[in-house]
Parts: C-alpha cells; structure tokens; sequence
C-alpha cells in the first residue's frame, strides 16, 4: 500500500466523519473500513480526542471547539498517517446548553471577527502531530490529511489556507472560507489588504465591509491560489444544502475542487430564495452584529448575550442549577433560604435587569426596523411558491403582535427600575400575560409556515452527514445500492423475477426462522450443560442478533440485507462454536481424568494391594485377626492369603451417556456452523457484484 491514503474514497472518509459525532473506537473504524474495503486496515490505529488536551480548554473561555485524529500506523505497509477530524456544529456543547458552535459561526465566520476555534483546531492537530512523532520511531514520513463537515470543514479549509499543514483536506457539506475571517486571522494577508484599499483596519476593523465583496472575493481567491496548491482543497457538497446555497452570499471565498452532487431529485435547494438577499442585506447584517463582537471576543457566548440582552448566562446556570436541586419545593424560596445563592441573587439579578432595561428596548426598535422591511422576503417567498398569500398575511399579523408584546415588555422593565417589590412582582406578572401571549402567536406561525419549514428542513436534512452517506451508497453505481442506518451497511437490488422459485431466496428468506428456533434451543441445552450456556450470553448471539440481519423478500419487492448485522452474526457464531469446541474438549479431558483414569487408578491400586497381601500374608496377622498374644501366634498363623479377584469395567450406560453429551454438543455445533455459513453464501451469491462482499465474512473485525 505504501503511505498510499488509507481512507481513500469519499465514502469511506463519510462514514469516519460521521463517526466521529458520536464515539470513535478501533473497532467501529476497522468494521467501517471493511465494509467499504473488503481489506484489513493496517495494523495500528490510534485515536486521539480534543477533550485528552486539557491545555485546549484553559482560560476563562472555552471556544467550543472539539475534535478527534486518528492515526494509522503499519511498519510493513509503509503506512503512517493522522486524519484529524473537526467537527461540525452542535446545538449545544457536551456539558452546558449554550450554543456556542452557532455563535462562532455568526461572529467568527460570518462577521470574520474571532478565530477562537481556528486557533483550537490548528492547536490541536500540532498536539497530536507531537504525540505521533514522540510515539513511533519511524523513518516513515508522517502524512497529515484533515477533514471536517460544516463549521468542522470550514476550520479544516480555512487551516489549510492559513498553514497549508494537511497534505490534504477533504471538506463536506463545509461553510465556505469566510474572506473576512483570512483577512483577521492572517497578518500577511491583512497587510496586502490595507495597502490595497487604503485601510487601517486595526483601527476600524468594519471599514472592510464597505469593500465592495465582489472585488474583495476576486482579491482574496487570488492571494490564496497563488499561496497554496487549490487541489489540496477536496470539497463534496450536495446540491440541496442550506449551506451551499449560501456560497452565493457575500462574504466568501470560492477555492478547492470537486463538483456538487445532486442528491434529491425534483429539488435544487435555497439558491432561488438566497439570490434575494443583496449584498446591502449582508453588509447591514454583518454591521449590525459587529457592535456586539467584543462582548464575544472577552467573554464568548455569555458576553454576546450580555451584549445583545443584558441577560447574565452565568445567573441562568445557577438558577438551572437550583432548580434541579429544589425542584420539588418553591425555588424561589430556596434560594433566598440558601445563603450563598441568596448573595448570588442579590448581587446579580439586579444589575441584570438593569442591563435588560436598556437593551431590550434597543432590541425592540431593531425588531421593528427588521419587521418593517420583511416585505420583500414575505413577496419572494410567495413568489417562489414556498407560502401562500394567505400564509403570508397571517404571518405578518402574528410577527407584528410578537412585536407588540415585546414593546409591552420593554414598558414594563422600563418601569420596573423605579418600583418597589410588590410593583416589580405585579410588573413580572404582566410580563407573563405578554409572554402566553407571544407563545400564542408563535405557534399560530408554525401553523402558517408549516410549507416553509418543510422547505427549509429538506434543505436542512441533505445538510446532514446521514443524508451524504446514503447519498454516495445511491451514487455508487451498479446493480446494488448501498443504504446506511444506525451505524449499519444495508445492500439493496433488485430481484430478479426468474429466480423467485430459487432455493436460494428460498432458503435465505426461511434462514432466520430455523436459525432463531436452533439457537433457543442451543443456548436452553447450553444452559443445563456444564457452563457452556455462559457462553451465548457473553457473546451476544441470539434471537435479535439474527432477526436484525432477516432479508425482506417479497414478490416484486426488492432484496435488502443488513450487511452489518449479517456480518456480526457470521463472526459471533463462529467464535461462539470455537468457544463451544473448547468447553466441550474440557468436559472430554474431565470426563478421562475423573471417570476413565479414575476408575483405572483405582484398579492399579487394588491390584498393587492385592500382590502385596499374597507375597507377605503374615504383614495382615494383625489386620486380619486382631490382637493376639504372643503365645497364641503360635498356634493362629497366618501363612498364605489367595485373592480371588473379579473387576468389572465401568458401566457401558455410563459411557454411551458421556459419549452421546459429547455428540449432540458436537453436532448442534456442525449444524450451527453450518446455518452461519449458510448465511455467508447466500449473500455472497446475492450480491456477487460487490467484489469485497466475500472479504467481509472472514476478516476479524476487533
């Protein structure tokens, strides 16, 4: 293989991204690269996590950044490579519920302003990088290749642009580099700007946004092209994405290659709806936003927020905190009662509503200004067809009552700063009735907006790394389409309506039934032998396992089976019947050394006995007649002792008992054998097109 790219086709280096959302391990990697390979992965692999590098999470605040790198190592292939993987965006961190991809996304991608993560991601791939090295003492040269999904292959991209420290980088479904962000995070670029366009942007930083984005765009995709080898850069992105249809927005670059792929038919994404918003819209946006950018750059999402509300994130902590802690009782109460909290309370709640009395107002009248230039979005949209006249007027009706409530609000906490208790609690109280009333309003738009989300959600699904890789399973050509579940490889093809009389199908499609009736009753005897039924627990094969992988054929339906499952089955039962082998081999070994041997024993001792009373009778005097006195030995000698000996061997039932346990044990075992093979060659038949489908039974997994 040489140091030839282990994951070398999208679909394999899909599943690994897609992986990696979840919990990399060694063997879910080694059964994905069977899967798609038919071939063993080499030999060593090693995972790293962002969370091993506490130095990543230190400060005041954390980016939110997090990330996993896998290293394939085999001396005798030549192979030593890392793929780091950044992920994409969360809806909230592991350990809190604060939005902080969603948050980067806006401030450090859109507006360009922060580079938090960038920085995390570069860190963490120079840490493992340094683990790698200090770990192997190897002449083979390390090959560093990234990939991410979309905010994780924007930070992969925009590394390799910044660094060009991946010998590769594959992108999927990615925001585009942001050519604000190159500009704030590259000092040598920044330079060529401001010489450029007569700049001093660390004086001013939202100068930029008055660059016209279009010749900005052309500026920024020549620097970096003449920078970095463009085919470095490897994006696959579906047609359909949310996030594609904003590469056609202001603010970022076009730079890699690879062609979008077109995954659902009849749907060509949000291009038609993004081409309404202008690049005035985007710089407004992006103007708006930034006056919150040092909120964000000190304190990250909790000084956003702060920013934009006045809300304190770390007072809903503690009040999230509270409330699981006392939630059966009047939390209020408790809190006053809890003398930390109470100082908490004071010292905090109050300058909060301070802060929200002056910025909930301004929000409102940003509210308005947006409310009342939402026209034009509102007539698109019924332009495109996406809503109805109908739908748009109720829209409208429900945001500016929305509106309303919020203004009434502001009102409230406006006059709340000059009250007295028992007028803060009657404020609170219509606060309330203006919230119910919000709610109301809110629901009665997810009514009327029910075509638009459907819009926007199938745009948001083929978004998803689920959709990208039983998008490629479709796009793989051939006879045989690939679908992915749960984890799990399902083929899929046609069926051939000459064979439907095949014993073949016939057989495949009674296989789990006969097989779920033989385990039952294997793991039932299994369980009253000596401690062979162990066995079928610890391993895990049984009813589920086999019904997981049952084929669903049918007349004119086509042909699908979990591969997967099929696999897992194939492997567990031939380890399991090793297993058995080896329990019953014991029992033999016991049964020779207790019963065989024993009797035999036995009978060499008695036999040993015997020539010895014969050749030395007068040894038994005693034993034989007792206590005599001297004088009477005289007269009561004992001077021969003949032994008339009789030994039976051991009872034939004994034997044909022990002997037929070991035979029925031996051939369920030959009949289980042959029902996993059965399994084996049935869908290696099915699907012989798959070259690697016969690789897949017989290559260890773990």
């Amino acid at each position: 293989m040489g140091n030839k790219e282990v994951l070398d086709s999208d679909q394999v280096r899909a599943r690994m991204i897609q992986m990696e959302y979840k919990e990399l391990t060694e063997s879910e990697i080694r059964r994905i690269y069977i899967e798609e390979t038919g071939t063993e992965p080499p030999a060593n692999i090693t995972i790293y996590s962002s969370d091993d590098f506490p130095e990543l999470r230190e400060g005041d605040t954390y980016s939110g950044f997090d990330g996993s790198a896998i290293h394939f190592y085999d001396e005798e292939k030549g192979i030593n490579q890392v793929y780091t993987i950044t992920r994409g965006s969360e809806g909230s961190e592991k350990d809190s519920w604060k939005p902080k991809d969603w948050f980067y996304n806006l401030f450090g991608i859109g507006l360009g302003q922060n580079d938090s993560q960038l920085e995390d991601a570069g860190a963490f791939s120079e840490l493992v990088t340094a683990e790698v090295t200090h770990s192997n003492n190897t002449t083979i040269p390390l090959k560093n290749i990234g990939m991410g999904h979309s905010l994780g292959g924007n930070l992969i991209t925009t590394l390799q642009l910044l660094t060009g420290q991946f010998d590769t980088v594959y992108a999927v479904n990615h925001i585009p580099p942001s050519m604000y962000q190159l500009v704030y995070s590259d000092a040598n670029f920044r330079f060529k700007v401001e010489t450029e366009y007569n700049l001093l942007l660390s004086n001013n930083f939202n100068a930029i946004y008055d660059i016209d984005p279009n010749e900005l765009k052309e500026f920024t995709e020549a620097y970096y092209k003449e920078r970095i080898d463009e085919t470095t850069i490897n994006r696959l992105n579906m047609e359909e994405d949310l996030l594609y249809a904003m590469w056609g927005l202001s603010g970022f670059i076009d730079i890699g290659v690879g062609d979008p792929m077109n995954s659902i038919e009849g749907f060509d994404g949000l291009h038609d709806f993004m081409s309404h918003i202008s690049d005035e819209d985007m710089r407004i946006v992006r103007l708006y936003f930034a006056q919150f950018v040092q909120g964000y750059n000190k304190d990250g999402f909790d000084g956003a927020i702060r920013e934009i509300t006045g809300i304190r994130a770390e007072f809903i902590d503690d009040f999230a905190d509270l409330y699981s802690a006392y939630s059966n009782t009047n939390i209020f109460t408790a809190a006053w009662s809890t003398k930390n909290l109470k100082a908490k309370m004071t010292f905090t709640i109050w300058p909060m509503l301070w802060d929200m009395g002056k910025k909930i107002p301004q929000l409102y009248d940003d509210l308005v200004v947006l409310y009342n230039n939402i026209d034009p979005l509102l007539d698109a949209l019924v332009d495109l067809e996406v809503i109805t006249p109908v739908e748009r007027q109720e829209i409208k009706r429900s945001l500016g009552e929305i509106l309303e409530s919020v203004g009434n609000i502001k009102a409230y906490l406006k006059g709340s700063l000059k009250q007295t208790w028992s007028e803060r609690i009657q404020s609170f109280y219509y606060i309330y009735q203006e919230y119910n009333n919000i709610m109301a309003n809110v629901d009665n738009l997810k009514l009327h907006t029910e075509g638009l989300m459907d819009y926007f959600k199938l745009s948001g699904e083929a978004h998803k790394m689920n959709h990208v890789v039983n998008a490629l399973g479709k796009n793989s050509g051939g006879n045989v389409t690939r679908v992915y579940k749960g984890g799990d490889m399902y083929f899929i093809k046609p069926q051939d309506v000459s064979r439907q009389g095949d014993s073949l199908l016939d057989r495949l499609k009674e296989m789990p039934k006969s097989g779920e009736s033989l385990l039952s009753e294997l793991r039932d005897v299994m369980g009253r032998g000596k401690g062979l039924g162990k066995l079928f627990s610890m391993l895990g094969l049984g009813l589920a396992g086999v019904s997981a992988m049952r084929s669903f054929i049918g007349a004119n339906q086509p042909i699908k089976v979990n591969i997967s499952s099929a696999v897992r089955i194939y492997q567990k039962g031939q380890s399991t019947c090793d297993e058995i082998k080896s329990e019953v081999a014991k029992l033999k070994r016991l049964y020779e050394s207790e019963y065989e041997e024993g009797f035999n024993d036995w009978k060499r001792v008695l036999t040993t006995k015997i020539n010895n009373m014969e050749q030395s009778p007068r040894s038994y005097q005693q034993e034989l007649l007792g206590h005599t006195p001297p004088s009477a030995e005289k007269v009561w000698k004992i001077t021969k002792i003949t032994v008339h000996e009789e030994v039976d061997p051991l009872p034939a039932a004994l034997t044909e008992n022990f002997e037929s346990i070991f035979a029925y044990y031996e051939e369920e075992m030959v009949d289980t054998l042959a029902r996993v093979e059965l399994i084996k060659e049935s869908i290696e038949t099915l699907f012989s097109e798959e070259e690697e489908i016969s690789h897949l039974f017989t290559i260890n997994y773990h």
